[in-house]
């Protein structure tokens, strides 16, 4: 969906991004917290302390993409997905 915005709004001179954030700490995922992620890290033999997928994001360093994408920065970027999740994709950290 994302490339077919972009791609309908190139002509216009607008880019279109998006951000598809993991696990990130807020009230919503207190319940995950305690329980089934931190079971699964376990289960995959993940050390928490060493492991950068193995901890929780921040909404500052969702916050920080966000606004690289708002920036002059980022002025050759558009139509893509940018996963914020420490590494961590298809189940497995990388």
């Amino acid at each position: 969906m994302t490339q077919q915005i972009a791609f309908s709004l190139f002509n216009k001179n607008i880019r279109v991004n998006c951000v598809a954030p993991g696990v990130i700490k807020t009230p919503f995922s207190q319940g995950v917290s305690s329980g089934s992620l931190h079971k699964y890290f376990n289960l995959l033999d993940i050390d928490r302390e060493k492991d950068l997928c193995a901890r929780y994001g921040t909404v500052q360093e969702v916050a920080s993409i966000v606004a690289f994408l708002l920036s002059d920065d980022s002025s050759y970027i558009s139509g893509n997905t940018i996963l914020a999740s420490g590494g961590y994709t298809y189940g497995r950290c990388l």
